[in-house]
């Protein structure tokens, strides 16, 4: 089993309802997004988590692949999705580090708020580059910090050697954006919410 599958497991009933912190940037981040699609477009998101931004983009994607490694995330995204009545998103078990891809086979990918939870970046960025269509979008939002603050310093090694969660290797946002860069994206668009946690949301593209 991938490191923090049965953590994120657990966890997935309460964060499907805990409420978003910074609704504000959230709803930015949304409208910065959306410039980026067309109707006709095809999305794949990584660690999509249950699946609410998915949903809430449906409406201004032609289809939209959600995945995340959580079999207990995933159930909750298909509810929401039959809930809602949406037909244009499609929720799937998957790991983006452990499945190939067609190439150039979609026009945007979506990265929130996971790039930080996996064990390295080159690898996924790498992976959008890869499944993008040149003139395609790879968009992320990511908590950028060197190393866990305060007691997570010490309490993540130990979650991580008992599996309970990925060995994170930390990243600053110059790392990111030089990552993305290195790969060959070019970032058109950078927001940066306000506040204690350092959040860089970028929109970066893979050159036509």
């Amino acid at each position: 089993m991938a490191k923090g599958k049965l953590l994120f497991n657990l966890v997935a009933e309460g964060y499907s309802r805990s409420p978003i912190a910074d609704m504000e940037s959230y709803e930015k981040k949304l409208e910065l997004t959306r410039k980026y699609m067309k109707p006709e477009h095809k999305v794949f998101e990584f660690g999509c988590g249950t699946g609410s931004t998915a949903l809430l983009h449906a409406p201004y994607a032609g289809h939209i692949l959600a995945t995340d490694f959580a079999e207990k995330m995933i159930a909750i995204g298909n509810r929401h999705k039959q809930e809602q009545g949406i037909e244009n998103v499609d929720f799937q078990v998957l790991d983006i580090n452990r499945h190939e891809f067609e190439p150039e086979s979609f026009d945007v990918v979506l990265g929130l708020n996971i790039l930080q939870l996996m064990e390295d970046i080159e690898r996924p960025i790498q992976k959008c580059w890869d499944m993008l269509k040149p003139g395609g979008y790879f968009i992320s939002s990511s908590v950028c910090m060197t190393k866990p603050p305060g007691i997570w310093a010490a309490v993540l090694p130990f979650l991580s050697l008992i599996g309970l969660f990925p060995n994170l290797k930390g990243f600053s946002k110059e790392e990111l954006i030089a990552c993305h860069e290195q790969t060959g994206f070019e970032i058109l668009e950078r927001f940066e919410p306000e506040g204690d946690t350092p959040t860089a949301f970028l929109i970066a593209q893979k050159p036509a």
